[in-house]
């Protein structure tokens, strides 16, 4: 599943080989961009526990996303911004890969290949892409005294990951400019962990 905006080089010419041809990432997704020293900090809603998530690094550049034909220029390059994240709790790494107009967990390799995606920007209700689904579209809601509007409810769903970054079903609440303000872990059930979002700092 692919969504692109598409940008060529310049204009194609009769009997030329393929040229270059270059996507970028879409304004939709670009208020999820933040900058180093950008952080979150989410509670755990039954036990209280402080989860800190802090942006260590970011980089950006262009990936080959169709391969060359071999012995000819050409092929289709894709714009990438990488978000290195780090859970100071947890003392685990790992980022964010925003490519054309969605978020993949741990994306990157020598394609832009890898990841599993967990938002995607300017899109229905019911889009589906390798275990992420919209679920719905929130006109607002109150988390912790806070709220936030026009907020994006995403189911991953384990078994249809491409990517295994999820071990159990998990809802993800996504708003502009802020990120993940929830998190909610399906562990059985009627047994949900949920994680809120009780503090964050993102620079643009």
């Amino acid at each position: 599943m692919t969504f692109y905006a598409c940008h060529k080089d310049k204009q194609p010419t009769a009997d030329t080989t393929p040229e270059t041809k270059y996507f970028y990432i879409q304004q939709s997704i670009k208020p999820f961009e933040v900058k180093a020293n950008s952080y979150w900090v989410y509670k755990n809603d039954s036990t209280g526990v402080f989860d800190s998530i802090s942006v260590l690094s970011t980089e950006t550049g262009m990936v080959w996303t169709t391969p060359q034909v071999h012995g000819q220029v050409g092929g289709v390059q894709s714009e990438y911004y990488k978000i290195n994240l780090k859970s100071f709790s947890y003392n685990t790494n790992y980022n964010y890969y925003i490519l054309n107009n969605f978020i993949k967990m741990n994306g990157g390799g020598t394609w832009g290949q890898d990841g599993q995606p967990i938002y995607m920007a300017n899109s229905i209700v019911g889009t589906t892409f390798s275990g992420m689904e919209i679920i719905s579209n929130l006109n607002s809601i109150n988390i912790n005294g806070v709220t936030f509007n026009n907020v994006t409810k995403i189911k991953i769903t384990t078994a249809n990951q491409i990517q295994p970054e999820f071990s159990n079903d998990t809802y993800l609440y996504f708003v502009d400019t802020v990120g993940l303000i929830k998190k909610d872990i399906v562990l059985g059930i009627n047994n949900i962990e949920s994680w809120s979002i009780k503090n964050w700092k993102t620079i643009k």
